[in-house]
This record gives structure tokens, sequence and C-alpha cells, in this order.
């Protein structure tokens, strides 16, 4: 299955000023859909971050026309189960920046960790805009969209393929200093 998201400078100049302005440099991120996949994560990021399983009060997660990664959107009593990622660095930030494209926007939220009794802990997600709401049907699982035997052997292509790009196109070269003043 191909997936028409967007790839290197397209993907970089669709993002949304609210994607590149992010909450602190020390917030984790939850994911909870096609990057939960220790596949995608390393094709994207050439290492698969440290990760605990974690869950977001609130929001609901959406399948998308046409797409098979998913979004989420605020929803009255939902709950969505996913990653909680630690441990980015600058560069891997940008890289989830440019990943996700205009339709979404970054926030933070509280997330809660499944192995922390009742804890909290806030973490950086990207949640789906609402003048795209329109595009958003039915609820999307893991289990069910995004399989071994459908779409994530393609999935991993693209993505490989956007990691190239953006890297042959020079998008993460100005990321170098703060890499290396961050190790």
């Amino acid at each position: 299955m191909e997936d028409a998201a967007p790839v290197g400078a397209a993907a970089a100049s669709a993002a949304s000023p609210s994607v590149a302005d992010g909450p602190r440099e020390d917030t984790p991120l939850f994911v909870y859909g096609t990057l939960m996949n220790e596949k995608v994560l390393f094709a994207l990021l050439e290492r698969v971050p440290s990760t605990r399983k974690a869950s977001l009060s609130g929001y609901h997660r959406f399948r998308i026309k046409d797409h098979v990664f998913p979004a989420i959107r605020p929803r009255e009593g939902g709950s969505v189960e996913g990653l909680l990622m630690t441990g980015l660095d600058a560069r891997e930030k940008l890289i989830f920046d440019l990943f996700e494209d205009e339709d979404y926007h970054k926030v933070d939220v509280q997330v809660k960790v499944e192995a922390c009794k009742d804890a909290t802990q806030t973490a950086t997600c990207y949640v789906w805009n609402a003048s795209a709401e329109d595009q958003l049907y039915e609820t999307w699982e893991p289990s069910t969209h995004f399989t071994e035997d459908g779409p994530v052997p393609d999935y991993v292509t693209m993505v490989e393929r956007f990691s190239r790009e953006i890297q042959e196109e020079g998008l993460l070269e100005n990321t170098a200093t703060a890499v290396d003043t961050a190790v």
C-alpha cells in the first residue's frame, strides 16, 4: 500500500510553524501510530529510542482517508494507547517535525505511564488539526491497520526514502551544533 505522505522538501515546506515551535528540549514524545513500529523508527532515525507504554486520556485515534497512518483528536472519554519515547536529541526531534505534515500540530499533553502507578508525565504529541477533521473516520488499531503482511513493508520503504531525501537536501545540517552540544 503506497502512502501519499509528503516526502523530503515537500514535507519540510509543508510543516506548519506550530510544528517547528516546540515544547522544551527534554520533553519526551508520545507516539500512537506507525511510529510505534521499531522498523519504522529505525528507518527514520537509524536507531530505536527508549520507549515505555503509555496512554493519553481525552483523545481518540482515527483512520485518515487515503493514508495508512492515524491521527488523534480530542474526544471526551477517549483514550489512546501508545509509547512514550525518551532520550531524543535535537536532530531526531527535527526529523519528527519534518516527518509530520501540515495537518498535525505539536502540543504538550499529560500521559499516564504504564509502569508508574497513577503517575502522569508531560509529553509532546502530534495532534491532527481541526481544519482537516473531515478526513478522519472510524478507529485506527495498529493490530488491524498496520500489519507486517499489510502496509508495513511499503511504509518502511517510504520512510527510508524520506530519510535519505532530508539528508541529501541538507535539511538536518543546521542541527549539527545542537546535536554535538547535546551529547
